[in-house]
């Protein structure tokens, strides 16, 4: 199983590690990226995070 490196958003810089496979979409905003998975969250939803790296990194990262 390959996992990407990224960096959640937020004060500290706080890495996590995403599964290429589970990526359901990425989308770019100004301050952020949002990537949204098929692993579902504690409360049954899908589990979603925001990262620091430009959308064009991630994308890259993950199709790689």
């Amino acid at each position: 199983m390959k996992l990407v490196k990224l960096t959640l958003v937020g004060d500290h810089d706080i890495p996590v590690y995403i599964n290429p496979e589970q990526v359901v979409s990425v989308q770019g905003f100004d301050r952020y990226t949002a990537i949204n998975t098929t692993a579902q969250n504690p409360n049954g939803g899908a589990y979603h995070c925001n990262v620091k790296e430009p959308v064009s990194d991630v994308v890259g990262r993950l199709t790689v």
